[in-house]
């Protein structure tokens, strides 16, 4: 499993926790202050993609948002989170339920398709 806060450490990016934030998001990333912050409250599934997610966007250097670095930022956070080996696991024990890999791999279930359409079919 990522230690994502010690990704947020070497890339010199800070995470704060807020009670809330903007237009009802679980995160949202700072490049100015090099600061992810994450809604206080979110459950462990909901946590680790969401901050996976703003350190796609720590990453690339996104400074606004746009349907592309949206795109960039979760394709990140699904191939941190999701190695090869238990994507192979997981889809092998639920072929036909994105929903139960998902839960398997502790990610939410949008990074289950991204995985799945970033991939060869060489490697599936």
């Amino acid at each position: 499993m990522a230690d994502l806060e010690g990704i947020a450490h070497r890339m010199g990016v800070r995470v704060e926790h807020r009670t809330s934030l903007r237009r009802g998001r679980w995160g949202e990333y700072d490049h100015r202050h090099r600061e992810i912050r994450l809604l206080t409250g979110l459950g462990p599934v909901q946590y680790r993609s969401t901050l996976a997610h703003e350190l796609g966007h720590a990453h690339h250097g996104h400074w606004w948002t746009s349907l592309r670095h949206e795109d960039q930022a979760d394709t990140y956070a699904a191939w941190l989170l999701i190695s090869p080996a238990e994507w192979t696991l997981a889809t092998a024990i639920y072929p036909d339920c994105p929903q139960s890999v998902a839960a398997e791999l502790g990610v939410l279930p949008r990074l289950v398709e991204i995985y799945a359409g970033t991939i060869s079919p060489v490697t599936r």
